[in-house]
């Protein structure tokens, strides 16, 4: 673009130096003498002889000397044209160079842009070994907590499985407790089956009375309460009780023994 406005300029120049040239003789034409007197105009005598030449050059070419001065002012009209065409290709030269260093400048900043994007890469590629080597460690840490939480559940189900074989042994040993409160108040309350005792003593009351106490309360704080409840209202001997003192009358049958 640059190379096509100095080309320009050259066209320009080279049509108006001639122009330039046909004005400069006319302008020595018309300042060869100098009037000194109305109508008389004095010659300097190493001027005469081209003023001669002038002369004659005037016969021979005067129409187109006629016309040489609507010719100059063709030419200074056309000079200023061109001086005026020569500022606007100025102009746009300017503009031209401006863009070419806002070019220059974009230019630079896609390089860096470049360069920062290049350096993002690389970075990104670390990360992504970084995520990688993450994955794989997640991945390992997961076998190791499958394997230990398979290690909890066979745990929890052992610890379960004693829990409840604990639990029926306490229930158990709270049903044993419950047969003993209630067959000791028997001693105090029975009406019907012969077990109550005469005569107690307000201590010997008051200890049948605290036994079903102190057991009902230890059944509701280890989560008996029907029990708990058991003991407080009811007495009674159970068929466990009863099988131990009274047990059952053995008789030799044909070689077998039998339970009447």
């Amino acid at each position: 673009m640059l190379g096509s406005i100095e080309q320009e300029k050259e066209t320009l120049v080279a049509e108006v130096e001639p122009l330039r040239e046909l004005k400069t003789g006319i302008e020595e034409i018309t300042g060869t003498g100098k009037t000194v007197l109305p109508g008389v105009v004095a010659i300097k005598k190493k001027n005469l002889e081209t003023v001669k030449e002038q002369a004659k050059a005037y016969t021979v070419n005067r129409d187109e000397i006629a016309t040489l001065r609507e010719r100059s002012a063709a030419v200074s009209r056309r000079e200023q044209r061109a001086d005026q065409r020569e500022q606007q290709l100025n102009k746009r030269e300017a503009g031209l160079e401006d863009m070419q260093n806002q070019i220059i400048e974009r230019y630079n900043r896609q390089l860096r842009l470049n360069q920062l994007l290049e350096k993002a890469e690389r970075d990104g590629k670390a990360k992504d070994k970084q995520i990688a080597d993450l994955q794989a460690e997640n991945t390992s840490l997961r076998g190791q907590i499958r394997s230990l939480t398979a290690q909890i559940d066979q745990i929890k189900g052992e610890l379960w499985s004693r829990i409840n074989d604990l639990t029926d042994k306490l229930k158990g040993a709270y049903t044993s407790l419950t047969n003993i409160v209630k067959a000791v108040g028997m001693l105090k309350y029975d009406k019907e089956d012969g077990y109550k005792v005469d005569g107690l003593t307000k201590k010997q009351e008051r200890l049948i009375d605290g036994v079903a106490e102190y057991g009902a309360k230890w059944a509701k704080e280890d989560g008996f309460p029907e029990m708990a409840e058991d003991m407080e209202k009811h007495i009674g001997i159970s068929k466990g009780i009863a099988d131990t003192i009274e047990p059952p009358r053995r008789q030799i049958s044909r070689g077998w023994d039998m339970e009447l």
